[in-house]
């Protein structure tokens, strides 16, 4: 066991030995570099999507979950709920945005609506309160 561990502290003092533990140091020092560098752009990345509303969005579909919930306790018919898709205007400078979620649902004849319901969604709270039709469009605007 001793002559082992005289072996490993002499090869550590050969060049070889000191060039083999250079590069184990470097290999290390880059993986710790290259673990800094993606947990910086993870960071960085949701940074962005709470800057910009997407944390409040539906990954799936782009839904908002909440308002698709509300939409459903609305209606006549909750499971006939089918959400077709969501149009979004960028965050102001008030840290909100509006929303238009456009689905279709069973009316009180059976028969199959298209409706549309726009909100004001807060970007810090992903809470939502609805808004006129006049108000959205005016924020959708190019």
């Amino acid at each position: 066991m001793v002559a082992l561990v005289v072996n490993a502290n002499a090869y550590a003092a050969t060049p070889e030995g000191k060039a083999a533990a250079a590069q184990r140091d470097a290999k290390d020092a880059a993986q710790k570099l290259d673990e800094q560098l993606d947990e910086a752009q993870v960071a960085a990345a949701e940074k962005v999507a709470i800057e910009s509303g997407e944390h409040c969005l539906s990954g799936w579909d782009g839904s908002h979950n909440d308002l698709e919930r509300a939409v459903r306790t609305r209606l006549r018919n909750p499971r006939s709920f089918e959400h077709i898709e969501t149009v979004r205007s960028p965050v102001d400078a008030e840290g909100k945005f509006a929303l238009i979620m456009t689905y279709r649902a069973e009316n009180g004849f059976g028969g199959i609506n298209i409706e549309a319901i726009g909100v004001e969604v807060d970007v810090a709270t992903c809470h939502f309160r609805e808004v006129s039709n006049d108000e959205i469009a005016a924020r959708l605007a190019p």
